[in-house]
């Protein structure tokens, strides 16, 4: 089921300031999309606007091309993972994960067979075999983070919208978490929606990222895609680690207000200015200037060094040998002139 918003906007009954404004987009069937952004975003309304848990105030929401802003959220048979599970303490796993089939009214509700056998078929999914009798505090967090999965999947819905699901799981589960939900939202043929707040989370899930600021849409597409052409600079800083190194523009050349940073190119007009840039995106050249660069770690041959410019320092990503210098003195930095001229950098205007 494809899901479809056409400019969504949500009003705050207290003090009339949108939450959502104007949001219009597209998950295709079968899809997995990413909401992603800080704190005040608006992703989590976005997602209950989907479900059918709270109002919006203007535009449609549709699902699978039928509009059903005027159905609730139990006639809308979406799948919904609450950030912190919201499991019943006093149901077991099994009562819980079936609980969405045995509330329904009667003339749809399948037998207490038919729904035993489900919950087994999904105790069985999840890798939770005969654990149905346990309840959920006897259970780990990865555990009870699948229970409240199996629980959404009950009823059978195609899309399944996840609201911070794994913020309460340590780092390693987590990342074990990754890679099997990927796995059942393939098998399963799901459209998926995420929110999360971690772009490392959204880039290895999802095939799209949407990112969002202050209830809108800034930019969305490929993880990819937001990282090497950032459509802002909140784009580029949200999606990456960015190096600020300030100057101005005169005559078409960023003049760094650093000494032993070379100037670049830009088609900017005149000014005090701002280059935002990757750390990959500067080059060390030892023995060209008074810079010191210390090597802080690495990742597999790529090294991440400190370096120190008149009191100054950021982090500079350069290729290394098997064994790289701890310290590189004397030396100058090059700002790599052709991202600029692409977009994958950002020059912004100060004062």
């Amino acid at each position: 089921m494809s899901v479809q918003l056409d400019h969504i906007t949500r009003i705050l009954p207290q003090g009339g300031r949108p939450i959502v404004e104007d949001i219009s987009l597209l998950v295709p069937d079968g899809s997995f999309t990413a909401l992603v952004g800080p704190s005040g975003a608006g992703k989590t309304s976005l997602l209950r606007i989907i479900a059918g848990l709270d109002p919006h105030q203007d535009g449609h929401v549709m699902i699978d091309g039928a509009c059903v802003d005027m159905q609730d959220a139990h006639a809308r048979n979406i799948g919904f993972v609450f950030q912190h599970y919201a499991l019943f303490a006093h149901m077991t796993v099994a009562a819980n994960i079936g609980f969405g089939l045995s509330i329904r009214p009667r003339r749809t509700r399948p037998d207490k067979a038919d729904i035993a056998a489900r919950v087994t078929d999904l105790l069985d999914l999840m890798q939770l075999p005969h654990m149905g009798a346990r309840y959920p505090h006897e259970l780990s967090g990865g555990q009870r983070q699948r229970v409240a999965l199996a629980r959404a999947l009950a009823t059978g819905p195609r899309v399944l919208l996840l609201d911070e699901p794994f913020g309460a799981l340590d780092p390693l589960v987590r990342q074990q978490i990754r890679g099997w939900l990927r796995d059942l939202h393939e098998r399963l043929g799901l459209t998926t929606i995420l929110v999360t707040h971690d772009r490392q989370e959204a880039a290895e899930l999802a095939d799209t990222v949407v990112l969002m600021r202050n209830g809108h849409v800034v930019q969305s597409g490929p993880a990819r895609q937001l990282e090497d052409n950032p459509a802002d600079p909140f784009v580029m800083t949200f999606t990456g680690d960015v190096v600020r190194i300030t100057g101005h523009v005169a005559h078409g050349v960023f003049m760094p207000a650093l000494p032993d940073i070379q100037p670049v190119a830009t088609p900017a007009t005149d000014g005090p200015a701002e280059i935002l840039i990757r750390p990959a995106d500067i080059r060390l050249r030892p023995g060209s200037g008074s810079a010191r660069a210390h090597l802080r770690h690495r990742r597999g041959l790529v090294g991440i060094y400190e370096t120190t410019i008149a009191h100054t320092t950021f982090a500079v990503e350069t290729v290394t040998t098997p064994e790289p210098a701890r310290v590189i003195p004397d030396c100058a930095l090059d700002i790599a002139a052709g991202r600029l001229a692409r977009g994958d950098a950002w020059l912004e205007r100060t004062a």
